[in-house]
């Protein structure tokens, strides 16, 4: 939506109390900006966050260690040591205390038992079966040829056979007599892509080193760049005849639009000519002429 245009009063207004002058106005001073502009609506621009989050270093998994390999049931047995000189129990709390002692040894055998069989037990069934999946593997890769391949085979003569197989036992593959062409129309194709490419980087390196002076790299430039192109309270832009909306004028040209004035055809081109003027194409034609002639880019 556009704004509206400023609407004064033919006389100012003086105040009798303070006896100034002021102007009448229908719209805030902010209307002279299009909506358009990024200063349309006034945000509030908070200082710059520097701060950078620390990069999370990823770590290795230990391989893990095989908890049961020196906990045999043999082991565990000769850690669970009888006392040296045993006595019968005097009061109900030394009963009760070497009961529970009694429990534990054995619950401490049984499950170091039980451990140790289970892990010998999924050990010898890992190795059963990467054998059996080896076995089969074997098995397949030396099978004869199945009776569909032989029989949807191509079907070669005895002798070509032979002459197949003295080459794939001699040098592993069969004779090319125009290889060496090839390879050399190959290695021309790839050169000439090769020096296109680098050439095709260098101009595109020396546009931007031409461009370079028009970057917005700070904040200033950046203002100033909205500035001129929307305009300021102060100074408002105006699309055209004194129109207050870049839309007044019509849609902006696409990109294909553009395109194809550059290259002097469709309808680019007859808004190009019709925008900038004899003068400009031609003086934009001979700067691109100066551009193939001498290899570089020039100043618009």
């Amino acid at each position: 939506m556009a704004s509206r245009p400023l609407s004064r009063l033919p006389r100012p207004y003086i105040c009798p109390s303070c006896h100034t002058c002021r102007q009448f106005t229908t719209t805030p001073s902010l209307s002279a900006i299009s909506p358009e502009s990024p200063r349309y609506i006034d945000i509030p621009t908070p200082p710059q966050q520097d701060y950078t989050p620390p990069k999370r270093v990823k770590g290795i998994l230990p391989v893990p260690r095989d908890v049961m390999k020196h906990r045999t049931p043999a082991k565990v047995e000769s850690r669970l040591h009888s006392p040296a000189k045993p006595h019968e129990p005097s009061n109900p709390q030394e009963r009760f205390s070497a009961r529970m002692t009694a429990l534990r040894k054995d619950n401490l055998r049984a499950g170091a038992s039980a451990l140790y069989a289970r892990r010998n037990a999924a050990i010898k069934t890992s190795r059963e079966r990467s054998a059996a999946d080896r076995a089969a593997r074997d098995k397949a890769l030396a099978a004869p040829e199945h009776w569909s391949d032989r029989l949807t085979g191509a079907t070669l003569d005895d002798s070509v056979r032979a002459e197949l197989a003295r080459y794939a036992t001699k040098s592993g593959s069969l004779p090319d007599p125009g290889r060496a062409e090839r390879v050399a129309a190959t290695k021309e194709r790839l050169a000439a892509e090769a020096e296109g490419l680098q050439l095709r980087r260098r101009d595109a390196l020396h546009s931007l080193y031409m461009n370079a002076r028009t970057f917005i790299v700070d904040e200033k430039g950046l203002n100033e760049a909205i500035d001129q192109a929307f305009g300021t309270v102060e100074e408002p832009y105006h699309f055209g005849n004194e129109k207050p909306s870049m839309w007044t004028d019509g849609p902006p040209p696409r990109m294909s639009d553009l395109a194809l004035g550059v290259a002097g055809i469709g309808k680019g081109a007859l808004q190009r000519d019709a925008q900038l003027g004899r003068m400009e194409i031609l003086r934009d034609r001979v700067r691109r002429m100066a551009e193939g002639v001498t290899g570089g880019k020039m100043d618009a």
